[in-house]
């Protein structure tokens, strides 16, 4: 990484004192609530956006929208995915283990609601792009125009978004962010099934749920079922375990200095080096420090740090579009191949505040007012399901 491409850190550092200034209190911690995750997830998310304007610059060069760089540019963009998809595992193992027999309806109304309004929202903009791009010409059939656009409103439920035009993929709009959330369907349709083994009470209806979620692995999520990637998943499970089994033994060991220090090297090395392939350990390090050492991450809980995390699906979800924007139709792929590096990110510089703005819109005007919509709906239900009861 060259000494220019820091220039980006200029409006998240302004974010960040300005965050410290304002909240000088660490956020409360509600009941069941990790606030240091929430902060990580933000910082996790400008790691891939940092990552992907690293691609973008070097596809303005030779044309190939593909990772490289130094290990840091690449594994900024791999080390926080495999982190993502660890904090979901914990978070929603610790609570089966917690309470194995949840309400599966309220659990699926509250997915559905949580990530397919952003997602839809963001996929309204690239069709529309795509008709831009193309003087609203279909360059496609009808039929796979329509179907395409289904996939991209359905938050890559049942298939990764697919091609709206012919050459460019329609995905670079996001920058190929979707294929993650085919792994994060794949592991939420797994905890009916989870659920089911850790239950006392293994009654019909549970089983019929497990029946269906298996019933959509195979139909939907047959060609990722056996995919390395979902072994990302594995270290939240692991600490989700020994969270709830072994917590004073995990906290008296984590806490320790020693143990800190090894796992910020261990972090660091998998960050700096291509090392993928052992990132399993220090990443099960890291959520465990984040989880129990707030000495090692208080910081993360520092109410702006929060809400940064809290829009970290419409900044993972936003900042590819902007980025698309800016160099296809703004700047334009002839300025992008002649920009000097330094030029480039101090463009990037903007962008994060574009990123930032946009992100709080979405945040704002679509991912919350979607969230409070499935819980008006849950309860909704919950009232029909005790009329009926009483009949």
């Amino acid at each position: 990484m060259r000494s220019e491409s820091y220039l980006y850190l200029i409006p998240v550092l302004t974010y960040i004192l300005v965050s410290l200034t304002v909240a000088k209190k660490p956020a409360s911690e509600a009941p069941n609530r990790f606030v240091q995750l929430d902060g990580l997830r933000g910082f996790l998310a400008l790691g891939v956006v940092v990552c992907h304007a690293h691609t973008w610059f070097f596809y303005g060069k030779d044309g190939q929208f593909i990772e490289r760089g130094i290990a840091l540019d690449v594994q900024l963009g791999r080390v926080p995915v495999a982190l993502f998809f660890a904090i979901t595992s914990f978070l929603f193992i610790n609570n089966l283990l917690r309470s194995p027999d949840p309400s599966w309806r309220r659990y699926v109304i509250g997915r559905l609601f949580r990530l397919i309004p952003v997602f839809a929202a963001v996929g309204v903009i690239a069709i529309g792009l795509v008709h831009f791009r193309n003087n609203g010409i279909l360059r496609v059939s009808l039929h796979d125009f329509s179907y395409g656009s289904l996939t991209w409103l359905t938050a890559c439920l049942f298939s990764t978004p697919l091609n709206l035009d012919v050459g460019e993929p329609s995905n670079r709009i996001i920058a190929g962010v979707d294929w993650t959330l085919r792994h994060e369907w794949l592991f939420y349709l797994t905890l009916p099934f989870i659920g089911f083994l850790l239950s006392k009470k293994r009654t019909l209806r549970y089983f019929m749920w497990v029946i269906v979620t298996i019933g959509v692995i195979v139909v939907t999520a047959r060609p990722i079922l056996f995919s390395v990637t979902n072994l990302q998943f594995i270290p939240g499970a692991v600490v989700a375990v020994i969270y709830h089994y072994r917590r004073a033994w995990m906290e008296r060991w984590v806490t320790h200095r020693a143990f800190g220090w090894v796992t910020l090297v261990s972090f660091v090395t998998i960050l700096v080096m291509h090392w993928s392939q052992w990132m399993l350990l220090p990443i099960t390090m890291m959520l465990g420090c984040t989880i129990v050492n707030h000495r090692l991450t208080s910081i993360l809980s520092f109410r702006g740090f929060q809400y940064l995390g809290q829009q970290t699906y419409s900044i993972y979800l936003t900042h590819g579009l902007v980025m698309y924007i800016m160099f296809t139709h703004v700047t334009g792929r002839e300025w992008l191949h002649n920009v000097s590096a330094y030029n480039y990110w101090v463009l990037m510089g903007g962008n994060m505040l574009l990123i930032l703005g946009l992100s709080h819109v979405l945040h704002v005007f679509v991912e919350l007012p979607a969230i409070e919509l499935g819980r008006c709906i849950v309860l909704r239900t919950d009232s029909f399901g005790s009329f009926f009861k009483r009949k």
